[in-house]
């Protein structure tokens, strides 16, 4: 069985009314007039192993496929395994196996250290986390040495990095990263890109991996999906030989 499998998802919006992650909006489900049409009958899968890429436009569909993957939506129709798992009727369950990224880099409490952030956060997702753990998915994105420093002194780019870190934290099966390089410099983008790498070809994750930059996809990941306009367009078949695993990341 796949680890991430999707069987003719589909997902609608009240018109005028944006996705987001707020619960009062989980709650609300369908609406019954006005709607528009964000994912149509979506069907794929993603195997242990294996870094798939989700590329697509501005509106794609590729956010609100990633939420509904990690329980943030509920699907209007289709159907939706994590390891197993349906996303509705093992909510709970399926947020402890998975590692998630999005946009917009929430849930961090400025006045907390990065170490202690982790620590929180490890906390609530119901998964065992002890101190190495921190300090691998630490030391994965470059912050190790910064594990003490407040949350609220980091710019952008490095609030990216413990976004991943706090994806990886845990070695979880299932990786969910939204542009994960997105405002980082060009160096680390190469290093954010093993990470990934590492994640799927040496620790057997399943990764799914949205951008807006083809290039990214084409060169990173083993095979890629096309979305537009909520559908899937096409879905490459050929997957690359599995990287080595990069000695920054070893473990």
């Amino acid at each position: 069985m796949p680890t991430i499998e999707v069987r003719g998802l589909s997902k609608w919006f009240a018109a005028g009314e944006a996705p987001h992650s707020d619960w009062r909006f989980w709650l609300a489900g369908r609406r019954a007039c006005g709607q528009i049409p964000a994912l149509r009958e979506i069907d794929f899968a993603v195997e242990a192993g294996e870094l798939v890429g989700v590329v697509g436009a501005n509106g794609a569909g590729k956010t609100t496929l990633l939420r509904v993957l990690a329980t943030l939506l509920l699907p209007d129709a289709g159907e939706v395994t994590i390891g197993g798992l349906d996303v509705v009727e093992h909510a709970a369950e399926v947020r402890r196996r998975i590692g998630l990224m999005l946009p917009e880099d929430a849930g961090f409490a400025p006045r907390l250290s990065l170490r202690s952030n982790l620590e929180f956060y490890g906390a609530l997702s119901g998964r065992y986390v002890g101190r190495p753990d921190i300090y691998y998915a630490l030391d994965a994105v470059g912050l190790a040495e910064r594990a003490d420093e407040l949350y609220a002194g980091l710019g952008t780019g490095h609030r990216r990095r413990l976004s991943l870190a706090r994806a990886l934290l845990g070695d979880p099966r299932i990786l969910l990263l939204d542009e994960p390089a997105r405002s980082v410099d060009s160096e680390f983008a190469e290093r954010i890109a093993d990470v990934v790498r590492h994640a799927a070809h040496s620790r057997g994750a399943a990764v799914l991996l949205v951008s807006h930059d083809r290039d990214e996809i084409r060169n990173l990941c083993d095979r890629s999906l096309l979305l537009h306009e909520g559908r899937l367009l096409h879905a490459t078949t050929v997957r690359k030989p599995a990287a080595a695993a990069p000695s920054a990341v070893g473990g």
